[in-house]
């Protein structure tokens, strides 16, 4: 039988659950209790938080609430050195997503914790092919970027390098 928080997790739709259980800032604590633990917050943010922070630009006296995902994850690595994040399918929703990583990757500390990764089940979803994607990304970021995100970063988060 589930314990009571399975329970109470059943009883939420999917958007409530997505929101608070997989919301950036939950792992802030875990990242500075465990800070060998690398930890990976998958697809950068997402795509609606890429509009939202291309659209709505947070500043420091907001209220937290405002701030994209992608502001928290951006954040979180800058705090932490155990925290990473992936490109994954977002890269390929709009090309102006890619304007805005070459702009992130500019930052030191983000280029080295960005790992790169394709979904490569949501490529079949927008009818692409992963090695058609990886080829585009690689002519927009360049060859030394491109090795950065998917051969570099990915060894030092996995502890291989």
């Amino acid at each position: 039988e589930p314990n009571p928080i399975g329970r109470s997790v059943i009883k939420k739709k999917v958007k409530e659950f997505s929101d608070i259980y997989t919301n950036p800032a939950n792992y802030n604590s875990i990242a500075t209790q465990y800070p060998n633990l690398n930890i990976c917050l998958a697809h950068f943010g997402g795509d609606s938080e890429w509009d939202k922070y291309l659209e709505h630009s947070w500043h420091p006296n907001e209220p937290e609430e405002n701030k994209s995902w992608l502001s928290v994850i951006l954040d979180l690595i800058q705090k932490h050195d155990n925290i990473y994040t992936d490109i994954s399918s977002t890269l390929f929703q709009k090309d102006s997503y890619m304007d805005l990583l070459l702009v992130l990757l500019e930052n030191k500390k983000i280029r080295e914790r960005v790992l790169f990764g394709s979904d490569y089940y949501m490529m079949e979803r927008i009818k692409s092919q992963e090695r058609e994607m990886a080829i585009k990304i690689r002519s927009r970021l360049g060859s030394a970027l491109f090795k950065q995100i998917a051969e570099t970063n990915p060894k030092k988060y996995l502890g291989i390098s």
